[in-house]
C-alpha cells in the first residue's frame, strides 16, 4: 500500500501493532513510498509485545511497564537517517480502554443518532472511514418504492455537510422499482464502494456494486458509469456483502436463483471484481463462482459474508444444506485462482458448523492468528438462539474455543427470537458480536463481547452482554464496528413512527499522554528508549534496568502527529543501515479509571535524511 510521502526522501513506514484499535497495520505492511535513500524498517521483534502492550487488567492506582523490549531495526545504506514515533489515531489519546458497555451519551442525542430519510428506512451495512467518519448503507422507502441511500456521520454523530451537497446523505437508484444497498466498504483512497440488489421486473432482481468518491458522487470511470452487473436476470440475485484488498480487489458474496423460477431455491455465489470494477477474469475464468453444499437441487444456500485473509484469498460465511443433514452455518474459502481451497475443510473447501437443527451464519471475522469466526443463528422449533463459531487456518472446528468449537450464547427466554448479525474482533483478541434479542416480547439491540476462549466476558457491563432500546418499538443491529479508540458502534434500526435507522456508540475509557511525574498527576502513558545499538539518541537513553516507572526523567509521550512530524527518537550516520532502537512501553491508571484492558497504538518511521 504505496503513498507519497510530504518528505521528498522519505524512506517507509510500518505501523507497529502494539495492542493498537481497528486499522492498525501489521509489521509486513508497507505504508510508505519513495526510497531514494535506500532506507529500511523492520518491527517484526515488536509483534511479540502486541498482547503484553495491551497490558491486560490494571486496577486503579497501579503502574504497569512491558517486560520485554520492543526491538526496531532502522537505518539508510546511502545517508543518514531519522526513527520517529507517532500515535496512530491522531486523536491525542495514545491509550485507552475498549468500551465496557456504557452508552456514549457524546453521541448523536444520548448516545444514538437516528437517519430517517424516508417513510422507512434500514441501515443495514457500516464502515468507518480513515478520518475517523461514519459511513452507512442501507434502503429508503417512499410511497412504497425503495432507494438505497448512503449516510456519512461526523465522529460526533452529526451528518457531514461535505457529503451529498450539504445534506450528509445521497440516494441511489438505478430502476423505477427496487434498489436497496446491502453492503459497503471504503478504499485506501477514501472511495465508497456498495453492493446490493435492483429491481430488474417481477421475481427478477440483479446484483450489483458502484462506487462513490468520499463526497458522495458517484464515480462514473467505476464500471459502466459508476456500477457493475457482475450477475443480470432473469432470476433473483443479491450482493450481501464487499470486501476491498489492499490491491484495491473487490469480492462479493451474495446468493442467487439456481433457474428462473418459484420454489427452486438458492445458489452461493462469490466474485471478485478488478479495482475499476470489471469482473475479475483470473477467478475462475469469469470473476464469479456459484454453488451450493451438495444437499437437495432445491436447497437454498446463500453467502452474507466475504473477506480477504492475510493470503488473499477469499472467505465467505454464510449457511446451506450439506449432501447429508439439515441446513448448517458454513464458511468457504478460495483459492487465488477462485478454485475451492483443497488445503481448507475436508479438501473441497467447504467448513460447517452444525450447531443444532438449522443454523445460520450472518457475520464473519479473521483472527490475528488466521482463524475464522462465524456469527449467526440456530434454530430449533420456535427457539432461536445466537452463536458464534471458530474454525482453525485449516478450516476444522476449534475445539479451544465454546464447546466443540461453538459459543452458544443466551439472551432470552425459551421461544425467543435472538440472533447475532455483526462481528468484530479487538485488538486484545476479545470478541465483539452484535444482533437482537426478544425481550419483554419486542426486540432489543444486543451486544456480548466474549473472551478469546468463547466464554462470556463479565467486565463487559458485569456479565458480557448489553441490551439497548433506542425506541418504544422493534431495534436490531445489523453490523458492529470498533474505532481506534476501543469504542463500539451498533449500527441497525429502531422503530418510531416508522421504521428508522439507528447507529448507537459504546464509551471507550481515554489515558492521556505521559507528562511530568508517574507517582503525581494523571493517568498516563508513555515510551522509554531502553537501549540503542549503532545510533545516537535524541530522547533520553535510559540504559538497562532504567525503564521503570520511580525513573520518570527516562519516559517521553507520543505525539499524536502525522508520521512525518512524529517525535525524533534517535539517528544513524550515513551508510548505517541497521540501528536497533529497543523500546520499553508504560501505564499508570488512577481513579476514576476502571479496572480493565488498555491498549496502544503506535507507530514508527523512518526517514532520510535525518531531520
Amino acid at each position: 500500500m504505496w503513498r507519497t510521502s510530504t518528505l521528498a526522501s522519505l524512506a517507509v513506514c510500518l505501523a507497529l501493532a502494539v495492542g493498537s484499535h481497528a486499522g492498525a497495520a501489521t509489521s509486513g505492511t508497507v505504508v510508505g513510498a519513495t526510497v531514494p535513500s535506500a532506507t529500511s524498517i523492520d518491527v517484526t521483534a515488536c509483534q511479540s509485545q502486541t498482547s503484553a502492550t495491551s497490558f491486560g487488567t490494571v486496577l486503579p492506582g497501579a503502574s504497569v511497564v512491558t517486560g520485554a523490549d520492543c526491538n526496531v531495526v532502522f537505518g539508510s545504506s546511502n545517508d543518514t537517517s531519522m526513527l520517529r514515533v507517532h500515535q496512530t489515531d491522531a486523536l491525542g489519546v495514545a491509550m485507552s480502554r475498549p468500551s465496557h458497555g456504557a452508552i456514549d451519551t457524546g453521541f448523536g442525542v444520548g448516545g444514538t443518532r437516528m437517519i430517517d430519510p424516508a417513510d422507512d428506512d434500514a441501515i443495514v451495512a457500516s464502515a468507518i472511514a480513515p478520518d475517523g467518519d461514519i459511513v452507512v448503507a442501507g434502503h429508503r422507502s417512499v410511497a412504497g418504492a425503495e432507494d438505497a441511500f448512503l449516510a456519512r456521520l461526523q465522529p460526533d454523530g452529526t451528518l457531514d455537510p461535505a457529503f451529498g451537497s450539504g445534506s450528509g446523505m445521497v440516494t441511489y437508484s438505478a430502476s423505477a422499482a427496487s434498489d436497496r444497498a446491502q453492503a459497503v466498504a471504503i478504499g485506501a483512497d477514501g472511495s465508497i464502494t456498495i453492493g446490493g440488489i435492483t429491481a430488474v421486473g417481477i421475481d427478477d432482481t440483479s446484483a450489483f456494486v458502484a462506487r462513490f468518491e468520499s463526497d458522495g458522487t458517484l464515480r462514473t470511470s467505476f464500471g459502466t458509469g459508476g456500477r457493475t452487473e457482475i450477475i443480470a436476470g432473469p432470476e433473483i440475485d443479491t450482493f450481501e456483502d464487499v470486501a476491498i484488498d489492499a490491491s484495491g480487489r473487490i469480492a462479493v458474496a451474495g446468493y442467487s436463483d439456481q433457474v428462473v423460477g418459484a420454489g427452486v431455491g438458492l445458489d452461493w455465489i462469490v466474485g471478485r471484481l478488478t479495482a475499476d470494477g470489471a469482473p475479475d477474469l483470473s477467478f475462475n475464468g469469469t470473476g464469479l463462482r456459484r454453488f451450493d453444499l451438495g444437499g437437495p437441487a432445491n436447497s437454498n444456500d446463500s453467502g452474507f459474508a466475504v473477506a480477504f485473509d492475510s493470503s488473499g484469498r477469499i472467505v465467505s460465511g454464510g449457511f446451506g444444506v450439506p449432501a447429508a443433514g439439515t441446513g448448517d452455518a458454513a464458511v468457504v474459502r478460495f483459492t487465488e485462482a477462485g478454485a475451492f481451497d483443497p488445503t481448507f475443510g475436508g479438501g473441497d473447501g467447504i467448513a460447517t458448523a452444525d450447531v443444532t437443527a438449522a443454523d445460520e451464519a450472518r457475520g464473519l471475522a479473521i483472527d490475528a492468528n488466521g482463524r475464522i469466526l462465524l456469527s449467526g443463528q440456530s434454530n430449533i422449533g420456535v427457539d432461536q438462539d445466537a452463536f458464534v463459531a471458530r474454525f482453525t487456518t485449516a478450516g476444522v472446528l476449534d475445539t479451544t474455543f465454546g464447546i466443540g468449537g461453538v459459543s452458544s450464547v443466551p439472551m432470552s427466554t425459551a421461544g425467543g427470537h435472538d440472533a447475532f448479525e455483526g462481528l468484530v474482533i479487538q485488538d486484545d483478541r476479545r470478541i465483539v458480536a452484535a444482533g437482537h434479542a426478544q425481550v419483554g416480547g419486542q426486540w432489543d439491540a444486543a451486544v456480548f463481547r466474549l473472551l478469546e476462549n468463547g466464554t462470556l466476558d463479565t467486565s463487559f457491563d458485569g456479565d458480557g452482554k448489553a441490551f439497548y432500546a433506542p425506541s418504544a418499538g422493534l431495534d436490531t443491529v445489523h453490523d458492529v464496528l470498533m474505532h481506534r479508540d476501543g469504542r463500539i458502534l451498533l449500527t441497525g434500526g429502531a422503530t418510531n413512527a416508522d421504521f428508522d435507522g439507528a447507529v448507537t456508540r459504546l464509551d471507550s475509557t481515554g489515558v492521556a499522554d505521559f507528562s511530568g511525574d508517574w507517582t503525581t498527576g494523571s493517568d498516563k502513558f508513555g515510551a522509554c528508549l531502553h537501549g540503542l545499538v549503532s545510533g545516537t539518541a535524541v530522547w533520553a537513553l535510559a540504559g538497562a534496568g532504567n525503564c521503570t516507572t520511580t525513573q520518570p526523567a527516562n519516559w517521553r509521550p507520543i505525539p499524536a502527529t502525522a508520521a512525518d512530524a512524529g517525535a525524533a527518537v534517535a539517528s544513524t550516520a550515513s551508510g548505517v543501515a541497521n540501528a536497533t532502537a529497543r523500546f520499553r512501553f508504560g501505564f499508570r491508571t488512577i481513579g476514576p479509571q476502571p479496572p480493565g484492558i488498555y491498549a496502544a497504538g503506535v507507530s514508527f518511521t523512518v526517514v532520510a535524511p535525518s531531520a
